[in-house]
């Protein structure tokens, strides 16, 4: 099955605009490191947020060192202008990706990755969660019904894959969260009502 998701992102920004109305939100978007993908995605982010009135910055540290981008991280989460942090993962090899999710104010998190949103999440509190799981399960929400459902989701990172399975379980859906490792695929996607 084919899903057409423009409607839904259409519906979801009108949302985010009705409810940003008169407010100036600001969202600061880091991407450290030459990766391409990460500063396509900031971009789109950006494009979307303005279209949903909001504002956005993306910072790009092409070097940075990590004592740099948690100094950024800490600037942010203190000026009372900015209302959303999100880091772009994959950081470089040399930055602790945990002392970043750590140093992000759990408030500013729009990402879900600090440890107390995440903890949050494996208890079943849905505030602050990935972008990217919360569109699959909205998407996901106006097609079928997901309790009972078999799910194989082909993703174990800790900003897709892993917060997919447990807000799919909350919903009472089964996940089965595969990866580059998972024997027999191929039977699993036979078995999955969804993939």
């Amino acid at each position: 099955m084919l899903i057409e998701c423009k409607p839904i992102s259409k519906e979801i920004i009108e949302r985010a605009k009705r409810k940003a109305k008169g407010k100036k939100l600001w969202l600061h978007n880091i991407v450290v490191g030459g990766d391409e993908a990460s500063l396509v995605y900031a971009r789109s982010n950006l494009k979307l947020l303005r279209k949903a009135g909001f504002e956005g910055k993306i910072h790009h540290l092409e070097n940075a060192k990590e004592k740099e981008l948690l100094y950024l991280i800490e600037s942010l989460n203190e000026d009372e202008n900015v209302h959303g942090i999100m880091v772009n993962f994959p950081l470089p090899k040399e930055i602790d990706a945990l002392k970043v999710r750590e140093k992000i104010s759990p408030i500013k998190d729009v990402d879900g990755i600090n440890p107390l949103n995440y903890g949050r999440l494996l208890l079943g509190e849905e505030r602050l969660v990935p972008n990217t799981p919360r569109a699959i399960v909205e998407i996901l929400k106006r097609i079928t019904t997901l309790r009972g459902k078999d799910i194989l989701i082909i993703n174990r990172t800790p900003v897709v894959g892993k917060p997919l399975s447990l807000m799919l379980l909350k919903r009472d859906a089964t996940p089965t969260v595969a990866h580059s490792k998972t024997r027999n695929l191929k039977y699993k996607t036979r078995r999955a009502d969804i993939i």
